[in-house]
């Protein structure tokens, strides 16, 4: 009762005062002129109703010479954007974005005339352009005709022609498909990447992510396919609960793991035998399975993308332990007791990250049924199981 006897309520005028004011602010998170224009202009409008109230004369005086220079300055900048994009455009997208530009201040006097002229100029350019490509399609499609006749029709130079014109049409599951066959051809299998590219990025303009994902994999090194593809997997494996299994570089993984902005990874398949080491009394980053890890294995299996996203032990450990180096590991122990129950049961023998000096010539490994036991580092029947942790962020 005391607390809304002593609280004041602010008066119609107040409160129109600074629902100016506010407007008037916020037109510093304001990036288009025009918006800021017409944001300014409101503002002052609303100050003037308010007559002789507080410094509301003031404002108001203060938004419309700030209107106006806010548009003689966006106009002068967008104009000038404009000519820098005319001069720079080379294809079609190009020609409409500068027009657009041109077309944000072709209604303001000073500049009314040379941006209808320099629309038509753009306007010209999308034309050559356009006549240039349906010339270009023609002379393909003759040649397709000419090239097609006879014993021609039988090589693979035959298929690999038709998918170099449907390529150029932008039909490229069809030239994909053509090129397919040609292989052996010089330079098929990249435009046949390049394909794959282009229906990648097809698929991810569509939303449809995961096929983006696949696509982008096959083209590999074209273009920034390296790239989509270790965004589209770093997506995936932020969005992925425990126990899911999900694509990273060129192996399934099964999310062990998840911590703020890292998730843990185990290899869900096991084909590649090698011995713990080849010598006794071994340290895990001294041993054999440590070097491959960080060299076949990790060149093979992550494009540069991918491993600029990979975490090593030692950063996430609070300790500077010379046991944690290193990107790909194996689980200790200890570590594969705390996420058993997401590891799915392999009928092969695993080897384990020993996190001290190996005694007796021996390491931890895990059996075909789950359990842990020792075995000597030089056996040659036990899998690696490699893991890695990836920044989702």
């Amino acid at each position: 009762m005391a607390e809304q006897l002593f609280k004041k309520k602010s008066s119609p005028e107040e409160r129109k005062y600074q629902e100016a004011a506010g407007l008037q602010d916020s037109v510093s998170y304001v990036v288009r002129f025009e918006r800021k224009v017409i944001a300014l202009n409101n503002a002052a409008g609303k100050f003037e109703k308010l007559g002789d109230y507080k410094d509301a004369a003031k404002r108001a005086d203060d938004c419309r010479k700030a209107a106006q220079e806010a548009e003689k300055t966006g106009c002068k900048e967008t104009f000038e954007l404009a000519l820098q994009k005319e001069k720079q455009a080379s294809t079609k997208s190009d020609w409409i974005d500068a027009i657009a530009e041109f077309k944000r201040v072709w209604k303001q006097p000073d500049y009314e005339k040379e941006a209808r002229e320099h629309i038509n100029i753009c306007k010209k350019n999308i034309g050559n352009l356009e006549r240039k490509r349906i010339w270009k399609v023609r002379l393909i499609t003759l040649a397709v005709v000419i090239l097609a006749v006879g014993a021609f029709t039988q090589t693979i130079a035959y298929p690999f022609l038709k998918g170099m014109v449907h390529q150029q049409l932008g039909h490229y599951q069809a030239a994909l498909n053509n090129y397919k066959v040609s292989q052996g051809m010089p330079g098929a299998n990249g435009k046949l990447r390049a394909c794959y590219y282009y229906l990648g990025q097809e698929s991810l303009d569509e939303g449809n992510q995961e096929r983006a994902l696949q696509l982008f994999a096959k083209a590999k090194t074209y273009e920034d396919a390296a790239k989509k593809t270790a965004d589209l997997e770093q997506k995936f494996v932020k969005k992925a609960e425990k126990g899911d299994v999900v694509r990273y570089g060129q192996a399934k993984w099964v999310v062990l793991d998840k911590k703020k902005d890292k998730v843990l990874l185990l290899c869900n398949k096991l084909d590649k035998k090698i011995i713990y080491s080849d010598k006794g009394n071994t340290v895990w980053e001294k041993s054999d399975i440590y070097n491959w890890l960080h060299s076949g294995f990790a060149t093979q299996t992550f494009s540069e993308e991918e491993s600029s996203q990979i975490v090593s032990l030692e950063q996430l450990s609070a300790k500077k332990d010379e046991n944690q180096k290193g990107y790909a590991f194996l689980l200790s122990s200890q570590e594969y007791e705390t996420y058993r129950e997401l590891v799915t049961p392999k009928a092969k023998n695993w080897w384990l990250r020993d996190e001290a000096v190996l005694s007796a010539s021996e390491a931890e490994y895990v059996n075909a049924e789950g359990s842990v036991k020792k075995t000597y580092v030089n056996n040659v029947a036990c899998y690696v199981r490699p893991a890695i942790w990836v920044d989702v962020e």
